[in-house]
């Protein structure tokens, strides 16, 4: 089998809440069908996004896209692209772990068709920029390599796509989060999901590519600084998790700053490993920036129903407010008209996971709260599929709260129904986790074990 050359995600360079610059871009690919004589013809676009605020960095006029033959790893051709398209990109369909409002984007296409020759093997597309600025895991930050294979003919294979708007997500220390970076394949291929390293790619002095080498180079990889690594990538202290069938990631992040997680998209048709894609992620770890906002919960209503109910601790409560659902693994949200902070929803499917979110709108801006699932029977849970069983005593309680569950536990956390987090151990203690300098109140103990994560609430008496 061939030497598989994955599609990178590529980081541009460095991203706050409110900075104004390139985020990063991918090289995604089509199959289109055959020609009258039998070529195969692919549409190949560069997507690369910025912040929809950007006003001294644009996008380039034109990019060179480098197609290397396989397996001789020759140059084949360079393609001059122009600017296609630029559109806005709203995050309001991931709302963040922070509740502040997302933000816009804008996205620059460059797209062109590419003929393959009859009995080709294979190609790799290569396209090269600079620079990375200071991201907190990796000490390269010089730029990066974008790569695309595309597979021998007869394959006729299009690259998946990442579902919704992943590229920059925000989120705050010191909760429980759980990131979804499925992919959505239109051949209907398997996907596999696993950790990665980046690769790095041009200069300062030479940030944007003009020529290729005639045959194919090996691309260094990132380097990274101490205490992570490619399966680490928030540090060895966030137990990072990633659930190889799914794509959902699940991680406790204790350190702020920007982190590059890499992940390997493998793909699979008929049982058979046919290429790989790998997405570069970039995420914000920092202080949770508002105490106040928006929050969901979603819980059993009969066994037909599931009631969706949101208090507003926003700093200008809300003067109108839309509850978005959607199934889990899809893409695209629903809304629902809505009065008043609750809504009874009996329009779902026996054995279906939903998921939720609330908007409201103020004076001054618009608050999301967090994504919450459900589904007859059962309320607010992180991962259904590989959930810990749970059982905490007693309840109510006044000194000493015990947890009991089928397997270790490697992190414990409680929070008030805010979502401020109150107590966290990283190990249970035998003697119970001491709750008497809590004040009387409900509170909820979210647990994370090698299989997921389960939740709870008890009362401090």
């Amino acid at each position: 089998m061939k030497t598989l050359i994955p599609t990178l995600l590529l980081v541009l360079s460095c991203f706050t809440a409110s900075a104004t610059h390139i985020i990063n871009s991918s090289i995604q690919y089509d199959f289109k069908g055959l020609n009258q004589q039998g070529q195969e013809v692919y549409e190949i676009s560069l997507v690369a996004y910025r912040d929809c605020n950007a006003s001294q960095i644009v996008f380039d006029d034109t990019v060179l896209i480098a197609i290397y033959d396989d397996p001789s790893q020759n140059l084949l051709k360079t393609v001059k692209q122009a600017l296609t398209k630029e559109e806005a990109v709203f995050a309001a369909m991931q709302p963040s772990a922070v509740l502040i409002s997302p933000g816009c984007y804008r996205t620059g296409i460059y797209t062109f068709t590419f003929i393959a020759p009859l009995g080709h093997n294979g190609f790799q597309l290569v396209w090269q920029r600079c620079c990375r600025s200071t991201i907190s895991n990796i000490v390269d930050e010089t730029g990066s390599t974008a790569l695309a294979y595309i597979p021998a003919e007869g394959v006729q294979n299009s690259s998946p796509r990442v579902l919704g708007f992943k590229e920059n997500m925000v989120m705050g220390i010191n909760v429980f989060t759980e990131l979804d970076f499925s992919n959505y394949d239109a051949d209907g291929d398997s996907l596999v999901y696993s950790l990665s390293t980046p690769l790095s790619g041009l200069t300062a002095a030479n940030p944007i590519a003009t020529s290729y080498p005639s045959t194919l180079t090996v691309f260094p990889v990132a380097l990274y600084r101490n205490s992570y690594s490619f399966s680490f990538p928030l540090g060895t202290n966030t137990n990072f998790k990633l659930d190889r069938n799914s794509g959902k990631a699940t991680f406790f992040g204790t350190n702020t700053g920007r982190f590059l997680v890499g992940l390997t998209v493998s793909e699979y048709r008929n049982g058979q490993l046919i290429t790989q894609h790998n997405r570069e992620h970039l995420l914000f770890l920092i202080e949770p920036q508002h105490p106040n906002g928006i929050y969901l919960d979603v819980i059993p209503f009969g066994k037909k129903g599931l009631e969706c109910k949101w208090s507003d601790f926003t700093l200008d409560s809300a003067l109108s407010y839309r509850l978005f659902k959607r199934k889990e693994n899809t893409s695209l949200w629903d809304t629902i008209p809505v009065t008043g902070k609750s809504y009874i929803d009996t329009a779902i499917e026996t054995d279906t996971v939903y998921e939720y979110f609330v908007k409201g709108i103020t004076n001054e801006t618009a608050w999301y709260s967090l994504i919450k699932k459900g589904k007859r029977g059962l309320g607010i849970f992180v991962n259904e599929q590989n959930t810990p069983s749970l059982k905490i005593y007693p309840n109510p309680t006044a000194n000493a709260l015990f947890i009991e569950t089928n397997e270790p536990l490697s992190t414990v956390v409680i929070t008030d129904l805010a979502g401020k987090t109150v107590l966290h151990e990283q190990h249970m203690p035998t003697q119970g986790i001491d709750v008497s300098g809590l004040a009387v109140g409900t509170y909820i103990v979210q647990v994370m074990s090698n299989s997921g994560i389960a939740t709870a609430k008890f009362y401090k008496n």
